[in-house]
């Protein structure tokens, strides 16, 4: 996903729409791989993602996107990973 193209495309936080980095908001119900296919074993793990505005230094704020990914457990664990 961070090495998806800044600008968003129209059509929401979609698979199939997972050009570029808009995918805040994006809900998977056990973890896919790019191509939509479910990862084996991973069908208790939910994964969220939101992408918004962000800091670095004195990178200028437009260039700057923060993503959270977390991802939660069905035995009530979570994590969450930013980038």
């Amino acid at each position: 996903m961070l090495l998806k193209p800044f600008a968003q495309t129209p059509g929401g936080p979609a698979r199939t729409n997972l050009n570029d980095i808009g995918y805040n908001g994006f809900v998977d119900n056990g973890a896919h791989d790019q191509s939509g296919n479910l990862i084996n074993g991973t069908g208790q793990f939910t994964i969220t993602i939101q992408v918004g505005p962000g800091v670095l230094g004195g990178i200028p704020a437009v260039d700057v996107h923060r993503i959270d990914v977390t991802v939660q457990h069905t035995s009530g664990v979570t994590v969450l990973l930013s980038g």
